[in-house]
């Protein structure tokens, strides 16, 4: 089974290795994007053009919906994640985020229009897979869903999709201090 203890022996072993490095960055991102290490602090911009700050977030429970126009999957999982951010619109504790990693803001402007819903955080990272946010996260396809508890570490950091079992994960982070 691989895993991080395994990880961290083949990457010990092979030090002195000509060729660490194409090892050493992909499985920091996957270190980076363990259950139970401190989240990336990312920043994004909102339909409006504001700037948005994850740290903002700091003591609330975050659920991160990682998806993009073009992703049927994402697209077929939304209607979902929207059902989140409705139920927990009005807890101050829950933050739900969804970030487009298009190539294309006007793409992601255009389908929030066609969608036409004024709710939830919806934010854009321009080829977001492709940047800190896709490495400390290890986004490798979409779409990804991430939970963040209130003390700002991950708990779940690949989660199927979104479901009841996911509604009950945050009221467990909910519950912790």
């Amino acid at each position: 089974m691989f895993n991080t203890e395994v990880l961290s022996q083949v990457l010990n072993s092979e030090k002195n290795n000509n060729y660490h490095y194409l090892i050493e960055h992909p499985s920091s991102s996957f270190y980076a994007s363990q259950n139970g290490q401190i989240a990336y602090a990312f920043e994004a911009q909102d339909k409006y053009g504001d700037k948005f700050n994850f740290k903002d977030l700091k003591g609330k429970v975050v659920f991160i919906d990682v998806w993009a126009t073009w992703c049927g999957p994402c697209i077929t999982h939304r209607p979902k994640v929207l059902e989140f951010n409705e139920t927990y619109k009005n807890h101050n504790e829950v933050e739900i985020l969804m970030i487009s990693v298009d190539s294309s803001k006007d793409k992601w402007l255009s389908f929030l229009e066609k969608e036409n819903r004024e709710s939830g955080n919806n934010l854009f990272i321009e080829n977001g897979m492709r940047t800190k946010l896709g490495d400390n996260y290890n986004i490798k396809s979409i779409p990804r869903y991430i939970l963040i508890g209130k003390d700002g570490k991950i708990i779940n950091s690949n989660i199927n999709e979104p479901s009841i079992a996911v509604e009950k994960e945050i009221e467990k982070a909910l519950k912790e201090k």
